[in-house]
Parts: C-alpha cells; structure tokens; sequence
C-alpha cells in the first residue's frame, strides 16, 4: 500500500513537472517571438535611417547643381570649397601683381606667369569623410521549445528520460509497453492504472506527508499566479525562514493590514492587496505608487522537513511568485522586490511588524528579463 501510494505521489509529482515544462516552454517560445519581432523592426528602422542620413549628408556635402550666378555655386559644400578656391587665386593675383606694379611701374606676362604658380590652396581643402559600410543586421532564429504535452498523465515509469530534462527540439519520448518497476507488484501495477484497490486498514499518507517523502527535485518548485500577457517578467523565489509557517504567514497578513500606519512598502511605496488564503497558499496583487500597474504574487508556505531544503527544526520553506501583469522584459527587480518585501527581516533593512525572523534565500530565479538586485527594493 505504502508503494502503492508513492507510485500516486511520484505520478502526481511527475504530472506538476509536465506543466511547468509547458509553462516554462510557453514563455521562451513567447519570449522567443518577441525578440525576433523586436529585431525584425530595429533591422527596419537602422536602414531606413541609414539611407536617410545618407540622403541627407549627400545634400549637404554635394557636388550640387550650380545657379549660375556669382556666388550662388549651389547650397553644398564642395560647391562652395570651389568658389572660395577662385576668390582666393584671384585676390592672389592681383596682391601678386600690384606688389611687381609698384616695384617695376609695368605688368609684364611673365610676372603674370610667376604669379599664378605662386598661389596654393591647400589650406581650403576640405577633407569629406566617407559613407561608413552598412552594419550586417541579422534576424535571430530562436528556434522552438518543443514542451511535453506528448507525455502528459502517463505513469511516471514509463518515461525513458524525465520530461524536463529532453533536449530543446527534442520531442519527449514515452515507453509504449511499460515495464512495472521492481518492487511494484501485479496486484499494485493494475490498482496503479485504476482497478479497485484491496481492503485494508492502512491509511494513505496525508498530502503533507507525501511532500515530505519526495526528492527535492520532485518539489515542483515555487508555483505562480499566472498572467495574461503572453511576454512577461515575473521571479521566483525559495526561502528559508527561522520560523513557524504559521509565524510567517500572520507577518505576511500584518504587513498587509498595516498598510499604511504600522507598515509601508519600503519598495517606492506599493499598495499590497491579500486576494485569498487556502490553507498554506496566499494569493496577493501589489498595486504601484501610481496607480498604473499590477502585479500578482503567490505565496505557498511549507512546514519544516518536507522539502529536502529545509533541515529540521521549526523552519517554514518560503515559495514565492510574482508575476506581472502586461507586457514587459525587464522590471528593475519589480518583481523581486514584490516578493523579498513581504518577507524580509531586521538583517535585510526591513521592519517587520508581528514576528522577527531570520531568512536565507536558497534560491532566487528571474522570469524573462526580470531583475533581481535587493538593492532596488528599499526605495521609495
């Protein structure tokens, strides 16, 4: 019955890791769209504004079409370098020639001669700098997250490689005939796939206890409250904390309802809302300074022990989420800050308002291009 039951919890855990695959794989194929979109237009745009500025620079430096009078040589300026060429030969030649005037009473052609090889221009040169080569602009091809919907409730045995793990353009592969494992019996393999299961005074283990039992990478990990937009930032976090769950939660409810006498948000002074509590799971949205934008958070507290994290001792496994909720790449740690506000102790510059705890952060993962800078958070 035991195994019985670990097959169940094994099955269910394996069922979790298939939606977080899909998830995961949604938001890089999103991600994926969005970046080839971002750099089709940037690709767009650089040559528009290249021919522009080339069309531009052209006008300006010339040759140009002359009018024809004097002076007005064309509004360019290789146009102009010519004109103030011939103003300056001329105005050369006639120094020249009233100095050999002056000093000989007569002009003579062949003072006129020597005059003229006498004159340079080379200080109204001007230098044009080239056209510079056009920048190669190539289009990402970020290829496609395969996912695993192919394996979704099929029994955790019959999977060759975890789902999760399967390369990128991979597509996961199931066992059509599988084989019941070792310490699994025949009267266990048909209860497994639905017969009814034998009379027995043995209970099943409780979820929380079935929890416990799992390796650490059957967690799940941190699970979220979702978004509707297709490309969003968002993070997720695991914490420990030196405190009863029950400690942690009634911090995270006084923080909440202190709003705005015993308690702000430290982080440029949001607006948290608890949208609804069910046993160990909260569910928040933070609301900006002005108004513009939310984001939602999704807390789920696990007592000490069930998670191979977490030691013994009175400790509370913190699992955060936060999500926003429009567009967005990157949050200047938004995201974090919504999270690590909601939890942090004296050690970390936050004041807390019910319960004094000290935390560690065993893990901390961005969403998208999400940042996660705790210098960020204690702003306003």
């Amino acid at each position: 019955t035991a195994k019985i039951a670990e097959c169940a919890y094994l099955q269910e855990a394996v069922n979790a890791k298939v939606e977080e695959t899909n998830q995961i794989s949604e938001e890089f194929n999103n991600a994926a769209a969005a970046t080839e979109s971002f750099a089709q237009k940037s690709c767009t745009s650089y040559r528009a504004c290249r021919e522009k500025t080339i069309a531009e620079y052209h006008q300006t430096v010339g040759p140009c079409q002359p009018t024809g009078a004097y002076g007005e040589g064309g509004d360019c300026v290789k146009n102009r370098e010519v004109d103030r060429k011939n103003e300056w030969d001329s105005t050369q030649q006639i120094a020249c020639m009233l100095r050999h005037y002056c000093e000989g009473g007569s002009f003579k052609e062949e003072l006129l001669k020597e005059c003229k090889g006498s004159i340079d221009t080379y200080h109204l040169a001007v230098t044009y700098p080239q056209v510079p080569e056009e920048m190669p602009c190539e289009l990402p091809d970020c290829g496609r997250c395969p996912g695993c919907d192919e394996c979704v409730d099929r029994p955790y045995y019959q999977y060759e490689t975890p789902c999760y793990a399967t390369p990128m353009n991979e597509q996961p592969t199931c066992v059509e005939e599988p084989e019941c494992p070792e310490w699994c019996s025949e009267p266990d393999r048909q209860q497994q796939i639905g017969a009814p299961p034998p009379t027995t005074t043995t209970q099943a283990p409780t979820e929380e206890q079935a929890a416990r039992d799992l390796p650490s990478w059957l967690g799940g990990g941190p699970k979220c409250p979702g978004s509707d937009a297709l490309v969003h930032a968002g993070c997720k976090v695991t914490v420990t904390a030196s405190a009863t769950c029950d400690q942690v939660s009634e911090e995270i409810h006084a923080r909440v309802s202190g709003q705005y006498s015993l308690w702000h948000d430290p982080h440029n002074n949001g607006t948290y809302t608890l949208d609804s509590v069910k046993a160990s799971t909260l569910n928040l949205r933070r609301t900006k300074a002005n108004g513009q934008y939310t984001d939602k958070q999704l807390f789920t507290l696990v007592p000490e022990g069930i998670s191979a994290l977490v030691p013994e001792g009175s400790k509370c496994q913190i699992q955060g989420c936060s999500q926003s909720q429009v567009f967005s790449v990157v949050d200047m740690s938004t995201n974090y800050c919504n999270l690590r506000m909601l939890y942090c102790g004296s050690a970390e510059g936050c004041k807390p308002v019910k319960h004094h705890f000290a935390i560690t952060e065993d893990s901390v993962l961005p969403i998208g291009g999400a940042g996660t800078d705790a210098g960020q958070c204690l702003r306003v």
